[in-house]
Order: C-alpha cells, then sequence, then structure tokens
C-alpha cells in the first residue's frame, strides 16, 4: 500500500473525522503536482472550513467549493474502481468525499460492492426508472451475495416517485429487505418521502419495523408526502421500542383528527404533522 493509499485509507476507517482528511489534504498539496489534486486538497478544506463559519462567510466559500466541484468532480468520481459502471448514478460530496450516492434500484444489485468499499458513502438515495422497486422473490436467500456492504450508511432515502402503495410482494419485500439486510444497522435516518404509501403498506411496513436491524438506533423515520390515513396512523402509534427516535414526519399526509392525536399522544413532540 502506497503513502497515498494509507491516507485515503484512514479516511475511510474514521469517515466522520475531519483530522484524516486533513492530513489526506496536505499530503496532495504537498506530493501530488497535478491540477486536480491540488484543486482537491483546497476543495476539502474549503468543505471542511464551512461546516463552521458564519454567514455569510460560509456561503463564499460554497461558492468557491463549488466552483472547484464543478470543473474537476468528473475527474474525482473516476478515481474510484467501476465507477464507470454507474453511469446513470451521481455523487454528493461533503467534506471533501463522496457522502451520498444517488442510483437506482437496479444498479444497487448488480454494480455496488467495490465502490462501497472504497468511498466514504454514508446516505443513500435509491430511485426506480419507472416508479417499482425490483425486489424479487429469488433474492430472499441470496441477498447477501447481491448487495454490497453497506455498514457505513447511516441515511437512506427511498424514491421519491418509486411507488410503495398497497400489499403487493414488491412492497412487503421492500420493507423486509431493507429492514433486515444486516450491513444496513447503523441507519439513522430513512426516508420513504413520495412514496405513495397509504394504510396498507404502513401495516407491513410497521410489521417490518419490529424486527428492523436499525431499530434501536434510528433517529428519523421520513414518511411525508404520502397517503397515510386513519387506519395508518393507528398502526404507526403502536411502535414500540424506537428509543432513539427524534423525529417522525408525517407532514402532507391526510391524517384525522383522530389519528393525528394518537399520534401525538404516542410519539409527543417528536412527530411532525
Amino acid at each position: 500500500m502506497t503513502e497515498r493509499e494509507a491516507l485515503y485509507a484512514a479516511v475511510l476507517a474514521d469517515p466522520d473525522a475531519d483530522a484524516p482528511r486533513l492530513v489526506y489534504a496536505d499530503w496532495l498539496e504537498e506530493h501530488a503536482p497535478g491540477e486536480s489534486d491540488q484543486a482537491r486538497a483546497r476543495f476539502i478544506r474549503l468543505e471542511i472550513d464551512a461546516v463552521t463559519a458564519d454567514e455569510p462567510r460560509r456561503a463564499a466559500i460554497h461558492a468557491d467549493a463549488a466552483k472547484l466541484f464543478n470543473r474537476f468532480a468528473e475527474a474525482w468520481n473516476h478515481e474510484l474502481p467501476t465507477w464507470n459502471e454507474w453511469y446513470d448514478s451521481s455523487l454528493v460530496y461533503r467534506r471533501g468525499f463522496p457522502f451520498q450516492l444517488h442510483t437506482n434500484f437496479r444498479k444497487l444489485h448488480y454494480g455496488g460492492g467495490r465502490l462501497f468499499a472504497v468511498a466514504p458513502i454514508q446516505s443513500l438515495a435509491v430511485a426506480s426508472r419507472d416508479g417499482r422497486p425490483v425486489w424479487y422473490s429469488s433474492l430472499l436467500e441470496p441477498i447477501a451475495g447481491v448487495l454490497p456492504d453497506l455498514g457505513r450508511i447511516r441515511e437512506f432515502e427511498i424514491g421519491p416517485m418509486v411507488r410503495l402503495g398497497g400489499s403487493g410482494e414488491g412492497v412487503r419485500l421492500t420493507f423486509q429487505i431493507l429492514t433486515r439486510y444486516p450491513s444496513l444497522a447503523n441507519v439513522r435516518v430513512l426516508s420513504f418521502a413520495g412514496c405513495a404509501l397509504d394504510d396498507d403498506s404502513v401495516r407491513l411496513f410497521e410489521r417490518a419495523l419490529r424486527e428492523a436491524v436499525f431499530r434501536e438506533c434510528l433517529e428519523e423515520l421520513d414518511l411525508s408526502d404520502n397517503l397515510i390515513r386513519a387506519n395508518g396512523a393507528t398502526m404507526l402509534s403502536t411502535l414500540t421500542g424506537m428509543k432513539s427516535l427524534k423525529v417522525l414526519n408525517l407532514t402532507n399526509n391526510p391524517l384525522t383528527p383522530l389519528g393525528a392525536r394518537m399520534l401525538r399522544n404516542h410519539f409527543g413532540d417528536r412527530v411532525v404533522m
């Protein structure tokens, strides 16, 4: 392993820490004369500085970082092995490194492994070309060999516009796989915003949550912009054991006054309606 590879591995090992990122930037400045690498070093520093900067300085920092990103992002992305296979996907950078991957279900199934092993991705947003989740019953047994290791993922967003209404097999499998897949145990934020969840699908979701691998650490559940009514609110108000949950977002759902009252009685100020 080269010195550069070792420093990058330190970033992967502790993706929440700024220090390894700044050390990597130092190395680029001192040892990598290429324009792209020098720009990357400055980009890392700008993005980390922006976290603690006050306005309007933060806006100016973001503007400078955006100029670098717009010019060099494609080159930085292609430093990642297999990125050329993610032609219909995109990366969002934070603190100088890939943070969020926007992709679709099929690419996640068949292209994920090595990318997640070499990029400090902590947020995953998955969509579908035609609005349907492409889970199949044949994936239930061999699923560990199909999906990549998602152990760094803290935020998982499905959709929007992935249709998860009703009680069909695709909906059931979506909830079952996402709540039981072992390497999703560190998820803190889960979003199904705008996915057409209704009372029938909420019933399946509530059942899946009872055995979710992230049950003890989930902090935010976003179910906004859906079709959840009184029965769905009743099911959600029976959720127990979610000790870390700080926010349940149910804005823009057709909740009845009774359903809203049940949710408020159970979750208190943690529910947003």
